[in-house]
């Protein structure tokens, strides 16, 4: 048996992580934050919750669940120490709108107002493309959320949908390297420009993900801010195989500094990970873009197979 948690969201949190989520600019987690200070024991950590957005009482459209993500754990902030650790991942532009958020709800609730709100943490979060319709048996009396099971009918039926719909979310690399193409074909761009587009549409796609997955910060310099991490080919894509072009092997997580030099063949790595400085950068140049000859990253086996080409190609 599985147990998961349905948590009622607001349609402007949802809609500020979700663009997140599409541009790739997501953090690591996520602040399901709650008004009042009542500890979340609903379920445990690592176990499934899922988003649903408010019912429209205006239209009476039902609201439908948009994602989820895995509960880490639970904590009591306050509103502005919230902000400092989760910043954006609170569902919110800034810390204004943050506070207004949670004096509207607290309003709406004639609730008083505390120092502090309850901060339901989520890993691995995810926002589905095939929306889910709500529990049949949901009640417009909750007020926060429901948890379920899957040795219930309706508890396995939502389990089973939310899978399903995951399956649907993930496009095959097959598909995901013809989408790219066919539009880079369609624009008809070359050099540069060409170079420019295949590497938005790359840092958009599963590839930066797994990176994020595997290096969680900058190989090089620990940068770990999500929005400044920029998945880099080590092997171009122009000139990589299919079966190479959305490789995680084929990639390194880096920090625009680093990627702009590593793209350029300003640096490379030997073998054993030991960094390679190139001498058109000058003591200055690397002072100022954070390069020193001390620097090393660990390498896998597939990664150096990758790596050889760079020395020989790319590198100068």
């Amino acid at each position: 048996m599985s147990q998961f948690y349905v948590g009622i969201t607001d349609t402007s949190w949802y809609s500020l992580l979700r663009e997140d989520y599409n541009n790739g600019e997501l953090g690591k987690q996520v602040n399901f934050w709650t008004p009042g200070t009542r500890e979340f024991k609903a379920i445990k950590p690592g176990e499934l919750f899922l988003f649903k957005v408010h019912n429209k009482k205006s239209t009476g459209e039902k609201g439908e669940i948009v994602g989820g993500g895995y509960f880490a754990y639970y904590e009591q902030l306050s509103i502005p120490d919230a902000w400092e650790k989760y910043g954006r991942g609170n569902g919110r532009e800034s810390l204004q709108k943050m506070q207004e958020a949670l004096k509207g709800m607290q309003q709406k609730n004639n609730m008083q107002v505390g120092v502090e709100i309850g901060c339901i943490i989520l890993d691995n979060v995810f926002f589905l493309d095939k929306l889910i319709d709500e529990p049949i048996d949901w009640s417009k009396s909750i007020v926060s959320g429901k948890r379920y099971t899957t040795d219930t009918e309706i508890g396995a039926e939502l389990f089973d949908k939310v899978n399903d719909a995951l399956a649907s979310n993930a496009k095959t690399n097959i598909e995901i390297i013809e989408e790219i193409e066919k539009e880079i074909d369609e624009l008809d761009l070359w050099g540069e420009e060409r170079l420019a587009i295949v590497k938005t549409r790359v840092n958009q796609s599963v590839f930066r993900d797994s990176l994020l997955k595997k290096y969680k910060t900058c190989c090089l310099c620990k940068v770990e801010n999500p929005s400044l991490l920029i998945a880099s080919h080590i092997k171009p894509w122009a000139v990589s195989e299919p079966g190479e072009k959305l490789d995680p092997q084929n990639g390194f997580l880096l920090c625009p500094n680093h990627d702009a030099l590593f793209d350029g063949g300003y640096i490379t790595f030997e073998n054993d990970g030991q960094i390679v400085i190139s001498d058109r950068l000058s003591m200055m140049d690397c002072t100022f873009m954070n390069v020193q000859p001390t620097m090393k990253i660990n390498l896998s086996e597939e990664n150096k197979k990758y790596l050889n080409y760079h020395r020989k190609k790319i590198f100068k």
